[in-house]
This record gives C-alpha cells, structure tokens and sequence, in this order.
C-alpha cells in the first residue's frame, strides 16, 4: 500500500504545504474523484493519460492559464507583440535598430516577465544602454491595450469566476501540483496568485527519505517553494526496514549495494546510427531520449510531411528570401528549392522538370545573392549556349546527329549545362521559369519593414493558391488555414505573417512521433506495463539535462529584482524569482532521480542505450557503465545490425554462370579517341564511349581543367588568347578573370595544328586532354591505345577488344580503380571508384 508522508510540525511559517510519495502510480491509485478538486501535472499529456486511467480531473498549468485568461500567453499573442515592438523599433532613433529586430523573441519573453510583476512602466534605470532600449520597447508593449485588459481580468476575477472557467462550475477550493519539474518565475507568480483568489494550494512530489541524494532536485527546489524540508521525516527507520532496496540508489548514496533487484534491465550501444534505425524497425519497444529531436530524423523518413511535398515545399522556403529596395534577395539553392514546386509553371515548361538542369547548374550560379545576379547568370549561359549551339552548326554536315562526332568537334560539350539532351526544359524556358518564380515571390512577400493586413495577407495566398494549385489534399488544408480571420487591426511584417502563418499549418497538422522527449516519461510509470520501455542518447555531454527555460537573455537575476521593488507585493514576487534561480541552479541534479524512477516505478523491462557517433564529441555516459554494472553483470551489448548476414547454406549456394560477351559488333565502331580511357579502366571506357557517347565533367574540379585545356587550344597565338578573353571569358562569370588566366597559364603547351581523322571528320589531337584530363599512366599497366593514338596510321583494334572483352560480364564491367580515379567523370557512382584521400592512405 502507497504511503503518504505526513508533513513535520513546525514552528516556522511555511508558504504552501505538501505531501510526498514514492511512486506516482500508487499515489492516484487512492486519491478519490471530488468536484471541488483539481489535479494539476507539468505537461498536458501525462494529465490526459492520468484523467483516463483514474477519472480524476486533472490538467496542467499552461491549459489553466489559457482557460483563465483566454490567448495571453500563445504563440499567436507572441507573434502580434513581436510585430507591436517592431512597430516601436522602426519608430524609435535608436543607432542599432537592426540589433534589436534580431531580437523580438527575447524582447517579448522579457515583457511577459515584467507583466508578471504586474509593472504598468519599468521605471528603473540600467547602466547597461541597450537594456535601457529595451526596457523603453517592453513600456511600450506595457502600454497596449492587451495589457491593459490582462491586468484588469487578473483584479476583477473572483474565485467562483476562476473555478468556472477552469471546471464549469463556482465550487472549486482545492488545486494539487503534481511534481512540476520547470517551476519558474511565471508559474510560481500564478501559483501565488491563485491562493491570493482564495484557492489552497498543495504539492505533492516524489521523495524516499533513505534516498536523499537521488531526490536532491525535489529537496532543492521545494524547500524554497514550501519552506519545509521534504527530508525532515520522523519515520525514517519503519522505511527503512520495509522497503525493497533499489541498488541504483543505494550505490548513489554510498550505502551497502543489495543483491539485485530486477533482471530485466539491458544497456545497449549503437555502433551506427542506421544500425539505431534498424533496431527500431524490428522492436516494439517503448522510445523516449535525452535530446529527441536529435534521434527523432534517423528513425522516421519524413519531419513535417505537409512541408515535403511540391505544394508545401513552396510556402516553407518562401521565408528565405528577402525583398529590400523592390529587388529579391534570395539564394540560387534556395530558388531550386521554389522552382521545383506544383506553384511555378508556364505554358511551355515547368518548375519540377527543371530540376537536373538547376542541379547540374549549382557551381555555375555560385556566389550569386539575389535574383538580378542570377538573371545576369542565365544570360551569359545562354550566350555560351549560343557559342556551343555555333560550333555544332558550323561542323552539321560532317557530324550529323553522331554524339561522338559533335563531341570531337565542339569541346565546349563537355559541359553537362550545354547538352540540351540531357534536360527536360531548355535554358530560355528555365529564364521563363525563374521569372514567373521572382514575379511570384514579389507578390507574396513584403519590404522587411513594411506592413501588410494579416487578413489580406493571407487572402492573397488564398488566391494564388487557388489559380495555381490543383484540388489536392494539400490545397484543401492550406485553404483552411487561409480561410481563419484574425483581428482587422493587425498589421504585421513579413517575418511576424510568415511566423503567423507557419504556426497556423502547425495547428492542422499533426507528426506522430515515435522517439518521445525524456520530461514525457514519467508517462510511462502512472499505469503497470509489461512492454519495454527504452532510453536512448544518453552521452556525457547531454545527460543530466541542463537548463534550458533561462528567465531571461537580457536581464539578470539582479535587474529583475530591482523591478520588482516598484511593486506592493514584492514578497510572493522576490519568492517567485528565487524559485527560478533555484530551480535553475539545481536542475541537473533532476538526472539522477529520472534513473531511479524509471528502475523503481517502471514494471516492464527497460533498455538504456546510446549511439555512437551521433555527434562528434560525444563518449558514452558514465550512468550506462553504473547502470551494467548493477543491473547487467557488467555486459553492454554492441548492436550492429548492418553488418549481420545469412548466407546461403552450402548446398544452396549457386555459382553464377559466366557468359563470354562477343564484342565484335563495336569494333570500327568506336574512335581511337575514346579508346584513351580503356588504358585505364575499362568500365569507364564502357560508360563513355557506350553508354553516355561523351565525357560530361559535372565536378567543378574537373570543370576548371576542361575549361584550360579550351583555353590553351584557342590560344594558340596572342590575338586569340585576347579574343579568348574578350567573348569566351564573360561567359564563365562564377571564376573570377585572375582565376581563368592562371588556368590557361599552367596549363601544358598544346599544339592546335595536328589533327587525327574518323570517317569523315577530322579533330585536334590534342583532343585527349579533354578525354582523360590529367590521368597518369602507371607502370606495368595497360598502354596499347595510348601507343597507337600517338601513330598517324589507321588504329588497330583487335588487341584492345581482347582486353575489354576479358572485363566485360553479362550484368557489368569491371571497374580497375586507381589513382586515375580522381579524372574520372563518373566516381561519384561507381562504388569501386578510389578518392584522393583513399590513394594517399594506402
């Protein structure tokens, strides 16, 4: 049977009485359902779970304060006071304005403090001027008239007005805290504001008296809120006869450790974090962790499913842009991002087909800022598209449609930008395409500092979503969303319509989350389970939780008590600010208790685990080693899921059947010069000359010596290299000029006069830099097509056929990695292919 300590009589006054117990679960299981009473936890989920398995009335103290005082304090209220202290800023000589709109969230974090004091104006000076600034924003806010009427409701209620908007009836008189964990400055001040309405107020926390140290938070903190010690007990011995001992607690407080408890506890490590996503997969078990939202993307596809698809994908990277001065600034990933949505279409093309051509368009767009920069861009890719289209008219007749033939006559193909081919929308129809994008961005974003009509704001997405949207899922959620009407008077910024519109999609839309945040878990223990309950990430560097609600950016503990001496009821307010200070300062201790109550309260089996790897400073927790040690004889079981295989038992095992593959039908078929590359790898020979017709250089490493070796063969005498540089060099705009010069300058001396033949064309030789870049020929290796592209006699094929025939299987070719690798257009997909790096390892 759960027991209740009763509190110590006591001479000294005390603020608010309390009662303690050992496990919550045991707890609720006597306290009786009454009318005149409310039960009130930490979070709205554990009081959701505690009113469906005890039919108590239960809630928590943000779902109290918004039933009393409606949407003070919300996030939409926050986003109208962010825009009521930009409006304040911009109207205000302060020299560092933009410093402060860089702050609006804290500025209005900082108001809802003072309005807890109950300040109508900060009178105090601080020698800090920027505080000073800031103070003079918060009177401001202060000033308004949602201030006004806050303060008005929280004098005029009466206790029978607060029980009936918090129970629908006058009755109410008894309100139970529940173990709340963030009892800070706002929450301790209502608390005190509820007694002063007539309400008594009691809490009621987790405290053993043999365990002290494991439940030091609960002794830190309640102690200042209740002036009592929860440890001043007087039947210390009776517990300590007839309780169970928990070997955890006992080997934290440095007492004799008992035989084990329980054998259903497992520490696990993670060598991967795929291996962590495996194991989840596989496994039923119930996850909670230390920093949730940093395991919550390696175990689930998608974050916020209403953003990841071509409609939603729009209207979240729309915030990265920027209009000042009627020109949009926006980045070029960014613009990928806006093109390829369902929202960007003409007549001739759209927006999602676009996507290769602006992927392999990346390095070309570098450095650009704003969309007049990539406008200038396309125009000088489409002057060099006019360069490379010249060259493949020029040369129509011999070349025809033959890809090697265009290739040997037109260099400039090497750039994967200029094969048309190769794309799904043209370069004229991208330029069409970027601006519709700029021409629909500009109607749905606003100068930074100006202000738009929350409600014609949103009517204005209303509109084009409906003319550019078809009936989907999505449009139909997203015109609820625009459809909601705010107050006529609001007239926000782009940020604060932006932060206003992404909270609305947050209301409607819904993530189930299958890692759960460690302040949850106390779920968990309020009902017997026989599943395994699992805790992860526990790392050195994040466990015990630090504080992370600070009461303040701005102001110190100090500045706040200086605050509230402009006040009558400075008592339960310098109360209320040595609880956050205290809770602050003790709150890494809540640690260890979370440990022992999930071994002493938890009935299932529990796993506690970590991932390694993770982050880059992270080690392993010491409580995981404490823990094994206790509960595990020591064992912690390494998982690597993706390194287990099965093979095939030996008689099932088949040998793959080899086929000799007859390539005689390429022989003639393939120029000498292509044959450059089978010396050195024939399945880079197979995916040039075979597959894709032409080398395409996507890296911009590879793009820069191709660029050259251009240069070098047009420069042949020093006019052309001044004509080079004067039509050629404009149309490469993301190197600088110095950049193109030192490329053509240490480039090898090449001869543009000798010339090698092919059915009917002819084409520089020195055509080979182009083919097999800065490849170095190796030792002992292959060199047959080398020898005889040298010749100016007929080339010999059948030797080299031989070789190629020998790598060449029925579903692949062998790829011969090496240090020729790093010329390779293709090793960013071949899974044989050797890096830089990985050639100076060995």
């Amino acid at each position: 049977m759960q027991r209740v300590y009763p509190n110590k009589s006591s001479t000294t006054s005390t603020y608010f009485p309390f009662k303690t117990y050992t496990s919550l679960r045991d707890y609720l299981q006597g306290v009786k359902n009454h009318h005149q009473e409310l039960h009130v936890f930490g979070t709205g989920s554990l009081s959701k779970e505690v009113k469906r398995h005890y039919s108590i009335h239960s809630t928590n103290i943000s779902e109290m304060e918004q039933k009393i005082f409606r949407s003070f304090r919300t996030a939409q209220t926050a986003i109208y006071l962010q825009a009521l202290a930009r409006k304040i800023i911009l109207e205000r000589n302060d020299t560092n304005k933009k410093f402060l709109l860089n702050r609006l969230d804290q500025i209005v974090d900082n108001y809802y403090n003072f309005v807890d004091i109950g300040l109508e104006r900060i009178e105090v000076h601080f020698q800090d001027n920027v505080k000073n600034q800031i103070a003079a924003i918060i009177n401001g806010l202060l000033a308004d008239p949602l201030t006004i009427e806050y303060y008005r409701m929280k004098n005029t209620l009466t206790k029978k007005e607060i029980s009936s908007l918090l129970c629908g009836h006058p009755s109410l008189n008894n309100i139970f805290f529940y173990e709340i964990e963030y009892m800070n400055f706002g929450r301790m001040n209502f608390i005190h504001w509820l007694r002063a309405k007539g309400f008594h107020i009691e809490f009621r926390i987790p405290f053993h008296p043999l365990y002290p140290n494991v439940h030091q938070f609960w002794e830190n903190v309640y102690k200042v809120i209740t002036n009592q010690s929860p440890s001043s007990r007087t039947d210390f011995a009776r517990w300590r006869e007839k309780d169970s001992p928990n070997r955890f607690a006992c080997f934290y407080e440095n007492k004799t450790v008992p035989s084990a408890d329980r054998n259903d506890v497992k520490i696990i490590e993670f060598e991967t974090m795929q291996d962590f996503s495996q194991y989840v997969k596989k496994s039923h078990d119930s996850y909670y962790a230390v920093d949730s939202e940093d395991i919550q993307p390696i175990i689930q596809d998608t974050y916020m499913p209403i953003y990841e698809n071509s409609v939603g994908k729009f209207i979240y990277y729309i915030q990265f842009c920027k209009i000042e001065h009627g020109q949009l600034f926006l980045s070029f990933e960014t613009l990928i991002e806006l093109i390829t949505t369902s929202w960007v279409y003409t007549k001739n093309a759209s927006g999602i087909d676009a996507l290769s051509l602006l992927i392999d368009l990346q390095e070309y767009m570098s450095g650009t800022e704003s969309i007049d920069d990539i406008n200038e861009r396309l125009k000088r890719l489409a002057e060099l598209d006019m360069v490379n289209k010249s060259f493949d008219r020029v040369n129509s007749e011999e070349s025809g449609r033959n890809r090697m033939k265009r290739y040997m006559l037109n260099p400039f193909r090497t750039f994967p930008y200029l094969n048309a081919d190769r794309y799904q929308v043209t370069i004229h129809q991208l330029i069409e395409l970027v601006a519709f994008t700029e021409k629909l961005c500009k109607n749905l974003l606003l100068e930074e500092n100006d202000t738009c009509n929350v409600n014609e704001y949103f009517t204005r997405w209303k509109t084009v979503l409906n003319q550019r949207i078809k009936d989907t899922e999505q449009k139909e959620l997203l015109n609820k969303v625009f459809h909601e009407k705010y107050p006529q008077h609001w007239e926000f910024s782009i940020r604060e319509l932006l932060q206003l519109l992404y909270l609305n999609i947050s209301r409607v839309t819904e993530v189930k989350k299958v890692i759960r945040s460690l302040p949850l878990i106390q779920e968990e223990m309020i009902e017997r389970k026989e599943s395994t309950l699992h805790l992860t990430n526990l790392t050195q560097m994040n466990f015990p939780e630090k504080h992370k609600s600070v009461l303040s950016n701005i102001f110190t503990y100090t500045d706040v008590k200086r605050c509230i001496q402009q006040v009558s009821r400075k008592n339960s307010l310098l109360h209320a600010l040595l609880v956050d200070f205290t809770v602050a300062d003790s709150f890494e201790k809540l640690g260890i208790y979370q440990i022992y109550n999930i071994l002493e309260n938890y009935t299932g089996p529990i796993i506690f685990s970590w991932i390694k790897n993770l982050h880059d400073d992270a080690i392993r927790n010491v409580f995981l080693d404490i823990i094994a040690d206790l509960y595990a004889d020591g064992e912690i079981k390494s998982i690597r899921l993706l390194a287990e295989h099965h093979p095939l038992d030996a008689e099932q095992q088949v040998e793959p059947k080899t086929h000799t593959i007859d390539v005689k039908n390429i022989q003639g078929k393939i120029p000498d010069l292509f044959w450059l590359d089978h010396d050195f790898c024939s399945k880079k020979f197979f995916l040039t000359a075979i597959i894709q017709r032409q080398p395409i250089y996507e890296e911009n490493f590879h793009q820069e010596i191709v660029f050259a070796k251009i240069g070098k063969l047009f420069s042949y005498s020093k006019m052309e290299r001044e004509n080079f540089r004067k039509y050629i060099y404009p149309l490469f705009p993301h190197w600088t000029d110095t950049k193109k010069d030192n490329l053509i300058d240490t480039e090898f001396k090449l001869q543009f006069t000798r010339y090698k033949t092919y059915e009917n064309i002819s084409y520089p030789r020195e055509m080979k830099g182009l083919q097999i870049l800065r490849s170095v020929y190796r030792e002992n290796r292959r060199t047959k097509a080398r020898n005889q592209y040298r010749k100016d006699s007929p080339f010999q094929e059948k030797e080299i056929l031989k070789q190629f025939q020998n790598n060449v299987g029925t579903f692949s070719v062998k790829a011969e990695p090496g240090n020729h690798c790093k010329m390779c257009p293709f090793l960013s997909s071949c899974t044989e292919g050797m890096y830089a790096i990985d050639h100076i390892s060995q």
